[in-house]
């Protein structure tokens, strides 16, 4: 009996440490089983057979340190494009010798004036008649290489000039076969001067002439037509010179006074008794409005230069 007591006492202690034992193992193999953390391990509770559950923080906001920001992308300028110029009519047609230019008669017009200067032309040209017929005339009036009109039947065509320059109108032939003559000049420069209020102009407002006295057996030179005066509008006008000179031997001679709307020419005398040398004179034009009202005019400036 005593042996039998003695042997079960024994054996309680030894199953007490196998249970600890197999708790510890299995608490060990609980945890090897549970997903590892990817910030700082977390307390395991062997009692409970799992980790201590601890709140966790708040995340911390992120701050970029790149400077380099993706730029707004800026809408596409839609700059519009300039439009073009119409193209003349019939600026690709070829051209032909079957159509030629004319010999153009003088112009009624003034060839000089302030602006607006309506200057009058009167074309002229022919076609071959085996070839064809003439349908009309294309003109560039100002002289900037570009056709101003389209076929212009009439024979008579004017243009007006608003801006102040020198011109040569040119035309050409257009045929029943739909081409061109070559450009033809039309024989007429136009000067045309800022507009005047004192209703009348002059073409040219500077002058150097050179005078050899060995030139002319007499005592004196005349420029003829040196420059003319073009009166405006519908005034009658009376053209006077009054003299400022340097040199002291330039001497005016006048025309006629025509009427309004045409030419007044006149000229200058040079005296030969003048030792050889530069002398300057000016020429004020001096009109009689309407017959009772007298206006000064423009100036015309003179260099003569006098040589033996």
């Amino acid at each position: 009996m005593g042996s039998k007591k003695m042997n079960q006492k024994g054996f309680t202690p030894i199953l007490i440490v196998i249970i600890l034992a197999a708790v510890l193992v299995g608490g060990y193999l609980v945890y090897q089983n549970q997903p590892r953390p990817t910030s700082s391990p977390q307390p395991f509770d062997f009692i409970q057979g799992k980790p201590t559950t601890q709140p966790s923080p708040s995340p911390s906001p992120t701050i970029s340190l790149s400077t380099n920001k993706s730029p707004t992308p800026k809408p596409k300028s839609s700059a519009s494009s300039p439009t073009p110029s119409p193209t003349p009519f019939g600026a690709n047609d070829p051209i032909t010798e079957k159509a030629a230019c004319g010999e153009v008669p003088p112009s009624n017009s003034p060839a000089f004036g302030g602006t607006p200067l309506r200057v009058s032309f009167s074309p002229s040209g022919s076609v071959n008649y085996t070839y064809g017929t003439m349908e009309g005339y294309q003109w560039d009036f100002d002289s900037n290489g570009v056709w101003d009109t389209g076929v212009v039947q009439s024979n008579d065509s004017y243009y007006i000039y608003t801006k102040p320059g020198t011109y040569t109108a040119t035309y050409r032939v257009r045929t029943s076969q739909n081409t061109w003559s070559k450009n033809c000049i039309y024989p007429y420069k136009i000067t045309i001067s800022e507009s005047s209020s004192e209703g009348i102009s002059v073409d040219k407002n500077e002058f150097e002439i050179t005078v050899k006295k060995s030139d002319y057996p007499g005592k004196s030179f005349n420029t003829f037509d040196a420059f003319k005066v073009s009166t405006q509008g519908n005034t009658f006008v009376s053209i006077n010179a009054v003299k400022q000179y340097s040199g002291g031997f330039i001497y005016d001679q006048a025309g006629a006074n025509l009427n309004a709307g045409q030419s007044f020419q006149f000229h200058l005398t040079v005296e030969f008794n003048n030792p050889p040398g530069e002398y300057l004179n000016e020429v004020k034009i001096i009109y009689t409005k309407n017959g009772n009202e007298t206006v000064e005019g423009p100036t015309v400036k003179y260099k003569i230069i006098l040589k033996e």
